[in-house]
């Protein structure tokens, strides 16, 4: 068994007996002289088994999206939807039953020529899925995310689909503010603790290509 496999299943152990994710991960990855790559990997992988029970409850699948208002955690939905199409090698499959991607570029992300395709094939599936609105949210401190809220919005008038894209101070306490009677598509965790429904958009995606 590897280094990392085996300090997976430590991580996993004391988040079992109560130890706070941020100081149980510190211990782990010293223990195990772990580089950052592989220190981002067991953040976006590990969860304790109550907390990703309940996650996992929370996520609804293709067929519950019809005729559902979806709020999108922008940056978080879009770079891990880009990852699967065109780094699969970066996307693993976390114990709360989310993909995330280990890339860890979110405060770096720029748009790029991939962006306007990874957009429309969600729109498109959004569509296939038969979903009412959809409301994105880019994070407003990362560097252009006006001109990707706009290229966002645009290609929704393309599609003449509804629904609207902006961008926020704060996405993920004006998704929990807004998600009563929605769906939020988001993989962070802290979010998926703090609204009733979630939808992996990227994992969906993933399966329909498959």
């Amino acid at each position: 068994m590897s280094p990392l496999n085996d300090a997976e299943i430590d991580l996993r152990h004391l988040l079992n007996r109560g130890y706070p994710q941020k100081g149980a991960l510190n211990f782990v990855a010293g223990h195990y002289l772990l580089d950052q790559d592989q220190r981002n990997y067991l953040a976006r992988k590990v969860s304790s088994d109550q907390k990703a029970l309940e996650r996992k409850v929370k996520i609804v699948d293709f067929t519950d999206l019809k005729d559902q208002t979806l709020l999108i955690d922008g940056y978080n939905v879009l770079i891990t939807l880009e990852n699967v199409l065109h780094h699969p090698d970066t996307i693993l499959e976390s114990d709360d039953g989310v993909l995330r991607d280990t890339k860890a570029v979110f405060g770096k992300y720029r748009p790029h020529p991939d962006t306007a395709s990874t957009l429309n094939t969600l729109i498109s599936f959004l569509r296939e899925a038969q979903v009412r609105r959809v409301d994105f949210f880019y994070d407003r401190p990362v560097s252009k995310s006006g001109e990707l809220a706009k290229l966002t919005r645009e290609m929704m008038e393309r599609n003449q689909f509804p629904g609207s894209a902006t961008t926020s101070p704060c996405v993920d306490r004006e998704l929990a503010k807004n998600s009563a009677d929605t769906v939020v598509a988001t993989s962070d965790g802290p979010l998926m603790d703090k609204v009733e429904k979630v939808v992996d958009l990227p994992g969906l995606i993933r399966n329909e290509l498959k």
